[in-house]
C-alpha cells in the first residue's frame, strides 16, 4: 500500500444558495498531523465532509495522490480513507465488536467472512484504543465517550493512509482524550497516516498539531506551523477575545488562556508597581479585578509583567514604556531610570513594590522576610480602604529608598 497525499485545489462548497466554503486551497503528506481549528458554523466541518466525499464541492477538486477523489471507486477510497465524525448513529443492536469489525469490510472479498488476520487487526485496535472488553456490549448501551473510542477502533481498523477526525474528543474524558491522540500521534509519527482533525480546544489542537488552518466565515484566516497561526493577534481577530499566549514549560507547546473581561470604570485610584520575574501577574490581576487602575515599570523587556499587562482586558493596565525598561535581570535601575516614567503618575497614586525588583542575582535568598513583610502590608491596605492609602504610599516610598540605600 502506498502513502497518500491530499491535495484541495480551490474548492467552495455550499449549502443550496448559501456558501460555506470559499477557495480553499492546501495540501499535506503522510506523517503530518494537520489541525482545523475555528470558530462555530466558520466551515471546519464543512471541509472533512468535502474530503470524505460527503459534500461534493461546487467548485475546485479534491485530490488523493493526484486523483479526483470524487472519481474513485468508493471501495479504493475506503481503503485509504477513514473518518471519525461528531456523532454515529447504529440503527440495529450490533455489538461493539461488530460495529468495530465494520471497518474491515473494504478489505474483505464480496460474499467472503472475516478471515482470522481481519478477527486479529479488530482486536489489536481495540485494546489500543481500550474497548476491548466492551466487545460483547450493544454499541447503543454504550456512554458517550465509550461509543467514540468504539468508532475510532472502526476507523483504526480500516487500516486507512488518511484519517479525518471531526472533534474526535469531543466526549472523552481527559484521559481517553490524551490516550487516543497519543495513539494517533504515534501512528503519524511512524509515517504511516495523515491525519485531519478539527479542534475546538485550542490547546489540545497546539498540544498535538504539526500545521494548523485557521478558518473564518469559511475561507482560510491564516495557515502553517502552530506558533504562526495561533498568535495573539489572529486569535483576537477570528475568536474576538483577547487571550495570553505563552509556552508550557514541560512540552514546550504554546498554552492559551483567555482573557476575562474587566470593568473599564475606575473607582478606587491608582497603583503603580514597581516589580520583576513574574512576581506581580497574579496582583496586577487582583487589583484589576478589585477596580483599580494600575501602572508599571520600570521593568526589563522580557519580564511577564510586560507581556501579561499587554494582553489584560482592561484600559486600566498601563506599562510605563521606556528605554529604561533594557536593565538586566536582577540588575538595579540607575538613577536616571528610577526617575518619572513616561507619562507620569498622579499624586495620589500608591507604590506596590515588590522585593525582586530590588535586589541582585543572590540577595532575594536573603530576603524572604521582607518579601513576606510586603505582603502583609498589601493585606492591610486592602483592609484600610481609601482613606490611608497616601500614608500608606508614603511608608512603601521609604522601603523603597531603604532598598536602595542597603543596595548601593
Amino acid at each position: 500500500m502506498y502513502d497518500a497525499a491530499l491535495r484541495i485545489d480551490g474548492v467552495s462548497c455550499r449549502y443550496e444558495t448559501e456558501n460555506v466554503l470559499e477557495n480553499i486551497d492546501f495540501s499535506a503528506g503522510p506523517g503530518e498531523f494537520v489541525g482545523v481549528i475555528g470558530p462555530n458554523a466558520s466551515g471546519k466541518s464543512t471541509l472533512l465532509r468535502s474530503i470524505s466525499r460527503t459534500l461534493k464541492p461546487h467548485l475546485g477538486v479534491v485530490l488523493l495522490n493526484e486523483k479526483d477523489l470524487y472519481s474513485l471507486k468508493s471501495l479504493e477510497v475506503a481503503r485509504q480513507l477513514a473518518v471519525v465524525p461528531q456523532e454515529s448513529i447504529v440503527s440495529f443492536a450490533f455489538t461493539a465488536l461488530e460495529v468495530v469489525l465494520m471497518g474491515r469490510t473494504p478489505h474483505i472479498k464480496r460474499l467472503r467472512m472475516e478471515a482470522a488476520q481481519d478477527l486479529l487487526i479488530t482486536r489489536k485496535v481495540m485494546e489500543l484504543t481500550r474497548v476491548w472488553d466492551l466487545r460483547d456490549r450493544p454499541f447503543n448501551t454504550l456512554s458517550g465517550g465509550e461509543k467514540q473510542r468504539v468508532i475510532i477502533a472502526r476507523s483504526l481498523a480500516q487500516e486507512p493512509r488518511v484519517l479525518l477526525l471531526d472533534e474526535p474528543t469531543g466526549h472523552l474524558d481527559i484521559n481517553h482524550q490524551i490516550e487516543i491522540l497519543n495513539l494517533i500521534t504515534h501512528l503519524v509519527k511512524d509515517g504511516r497516516m495523515l491525519v485531519m482533525a478539527v479542534f475546538h480546544d485550542l490547546n489540545i489542537a497546539a498540544q498535538y498539531s504539526e500545521r494548523l488552518i485557521l478558518i473564518r466565515k469559511g475561507k482560510i484566516f491564516a495557515a502553517g506551523g502552530v506558533d504562526d497561526v495561533l498568535t495573539r493577534e489572529n486569535i483576537e481577530s477570528v475568536y474576538g477575545i483577547r487571550v495570553t499566549v505563552g509556552k508550557d514549560h514541560i512540552s514546550g507547546r504554546l498554552l492559551i488562556h483567555p482573557q476575562k473581561i474587566r470593568q473599564t470604570q475606575v473607582t478606587k485610584g491608582n497603583v503603580h508597581i514597581i516589580a520583576g520575574s513574574g512576581s506581580a501577574v497574579s496582583l496586577m490581576s487582583e487589583l484589576l479585578d478589585d477596580g483599580w487602575n494600575v501602572s508599571l515599570g520600570v521593568i526589563n523587556l522580557g519580564d511577564s509583567e510586560g507581556k501579561y499587562s499587554s494582553t489584560l482586558s482592561s484600559p486600566n493596565c498601563k506599562t510605563l514604556q521606556s528605554k529604561s525598561e533594557t536593565e538586566n535581570p536582577f540588575s538595579l535601575a540607575k538613577e536616571a531610570k528610577r526617575a518619572k516614567p513616561n507619562g507620569g503618575m498622579q499624586e495620589e497614586t500608591l507604590f506596590q513594590i515588590l522585593p525582586e525588583s530590588l535586589c541582585h542575582g543572590g540577595f532575594i535568598n536573603n530576603m524572604s522576610m521582607i518579601y513576606y513583610f510586603c505582603l502583609w502590608i498589601k493585606i492591610i491596605f486592602i483592609l484600610v480602604g481609601d482613606c490611608h492609602y497616601r500614608r500608606i504610599s508614603e511608608f512603601f516610598i521609604l522601603v523603597r529608598q531603604t532598598f536602595y540605600a542597603s543596595l548601593i
